[in-house]
């Protein structure tokens, strides 16, 4: 990603998450200019007081020492609100990022989505626009600070002495040469670092969302031994990086021991010739730290600009994913027919539907069945539009589904998945969840009870998710087909988890509801396929129509 290097590209970001928050921006260079006198006027005073004790002017000395005492609370003090201003800032740049970043996933086009595990894109969130951001205000406060120690630092240096201030910038550009020598090998290091980081993360959801399995099946021995392996690749990773991190520092600390010994002894040598007072030589050393912690501090930017770039990398990698179509569309009020010609569809160059068709015109319950893998799931994904790369034509009411606006498409489309899709809330939210209008109470609570829910209502809604069987997550999900009011409603393995009787009741409230609509299920429950109006098989060398018409004929027996 070498665009990374594109100022462009920097502006970008910077203008619409960091200057969105110019006012607080401003009083964090205030506080920092005014930290800045304090602290640059402090080494001056102190050369001051040595000079005025070795000429014993005690009145003078106490009246420095309290000019040293009120410099020093200042800058404690402005060093304090420079904390308090500097975390305000970051908090708010970095949920911005985190909130654009987060509605960017959930606008994304779902195919681009599944390249990526869960636990990569919680690391994507969390950690990456808290890092540009860190780096970004780091940048702007550093600039601040380094500018003015630099100038003042200088200024006041060459007063001192010009030939010591010639030789502590001598062996400056060094400091930077260091950086630059490493650079694409901390960049690389960064980049691996950060790889292992969203393994780590997608390793530890997949084993936190399968403990039921893992404790059935007796693995924890085995997730255990994989965990540990984990931390020791984060581990070594993480100490790879900072033994490039520890080189760069200890050569930079290097030429400054060397620069600071030579500075020794000249300065022991223009204070015997008598051309320096003992005064002079305190506060050019004090200067001069600080004008070398500011060169080290364009150093250590460096680093911090060549490990970030990886994290602008996976921010941009994000938001330049294409996003669903909002506005450019057909209105789509009800739909009254689909149709699939010869449609095919295929992940990663593998076809999972190829020439599949199928034609619906009328209200009725219609059945898709098929082998597992057979590309069930997959046609529900089409009709969704959550998947847009096909072959092929998809009507509904005679338009290519393309044409209609996705919102107006998902408007008048349900499609309850096979996993329930339930929140860490109340039931009643649970249930009305995806209805954009309130939902009339004794209607809900007439299918709250035929469904047998009540007890489902006394749960704590931060355990409701936990506690509820899969027949129960079940049941929430007909409720919500109970009170849609879709035109098209996808259904896969509804019936997956409940018992007899109750899957007797919901097929009849499923068959009532397709006298109006268009309802569309995929089940292997045999009960369900023989009451519908129309089945469609997948294409499958195993299976034939006229096998299959045996085969409900006989259960119809």
């Amino acid at each position: 990603m070498n665009n990374m290097y594109n100022w462009r590209e920097h502006k970008i970001i910077i203008d619409k998450f960091i200057l969105s928050q110019k006012k607080k921006i401003i009083y964090l260079i205030i506080v920092i200019l005014l930290g800045i006198i304090a602290s640059m006027a402090i080494p001056y005073v102190f050369g001051k007081i040595i000079d005025l004790i070795v000429i014993k002017d005690l009145q003078l000395v106490l009246r420095f020492i309290l000019i040293s005492l009120f410099l020093n609370i200042f800058q404690s003090l402005s060093s304090i609100l420079e904390e308090w201003i500097g975390n305000i800032l970051s908090v708010d740049c970095s949920n911005n990022i985190k909130e654009a970043m987060f509605s960017k996933i959930l606008d994304t086009r779902y195919e681009f989505l599944n390249s990526y595990g869960e636990g990569e894109l919680v690391s994507r969130i969390e950690n990456t626009g808290d890092k540009i951001v860190g780096f970004y205000i780091e940048l702007f406060s550093s600039i601040v600070m380094i500018l003015f120690s630099i100038i003042i630092s200088a200024y006041i240096m060459i007063r001192i002495s010009l030939k010591l201030f010639i030789v502590a910038i001598i062996l400056l550009p060094l400091t930077y040469g260091i950086n630059y020598i490493f650079k694409s090998t901390i960049i690389s290091k960064q980049r691996d670092y950060i790889a292992n980081l969203d393994a780590y993360s997608d390793y530890l959801i997949d084993t936190i969302s399968n403990l039921t399995g893992i404790k059935l099946n007796n693995l924890q021995k085995t997730f255990k031994g994989n965990y540990k392996n984990r931390l020791q690749d984060l581990k070594r990773v993480s100490m790879s990086n900072l033994k490039i991190n520890m080189t760069v520092t200890s050569l930079q600390d290097l030429i400054t021991i060397i620069l600071s010994s030579l500075i020794l002894f000249i300065s022991a040598k223009l204070i015997i010739l008598g051309n320096l007072t003992l005064g002079n030589i305190v506060a050019f050393s004090s200067y001069m730290e600080k004008l070398h912690s500011s060169i080290k501090n364009i150093g250590d930017l460096n680093l911090s600009f060549n490990e970030v770039i990886v994290d602008l990398e996976r921010y941009r990698k994000i938001m330049d994913h294409g996003s669903e179509k909002k506005t450019d569309g057909k209105k789509l009020s009800k739909v009254t027919s689909l149709k699939f010609k010869n449609v095919s569809f295929k992940y990663d160059d593998k076809y999972v539907l190829k020439d599949f068709s199928f034609e619906i015109s009328k209200p009725g319950l219609y059945a898709i069945v098929g082998e597992n893998g057979s590309g069930k799931t997959t046609v529900f994904n089409l009709i969704s539009k959550l998947y847009t790369d096909y072959e092929g034509e998809i009507l509904i009411n005679g338009n290519e589904i393309s044409d209609y606006k996705d919102k107006d498409l998902r408007n008048e489309v349900l499609f309850i998945e096979s996993k329930p899709f339930i929140l860490r809330d109340n039931l009643t939210s649970n249930i009305t969840l995806l209805e954009k209008k309130k939902v009339d109470d004794p209607h809900l609570e007439k299918i709250i009870k035929n469904l047998d829910l009540g007890k489902v209502r006394k749960l704590n809604r931060s355990n409701i998710k936990d506690t509820l069987s899969k027949g129960e997550q079940q049941k929430i999900q007909v409720a919500r087909l109970l009170i849609s009011k879709q035109s098209l409603i996808l259904l896969d393995e509804v019936l997956s988890g409940l018992d007899k009787e109750m899957k007797e009741k919901v097929i009849s409230k499923i068959k009532e509801r397709s006298r109006n609509n268009i309802l569309i299920i995929i089940s292997h429950e045999y009960e369900i396929q023989r009451i519908c109006d129309g089945i469609f098989l997948m294409p499958d060398k195993n299976i034939s129509i006229k096998k299959y018409s045996q085969k409900l004929a006989e259960i119809n027996l």
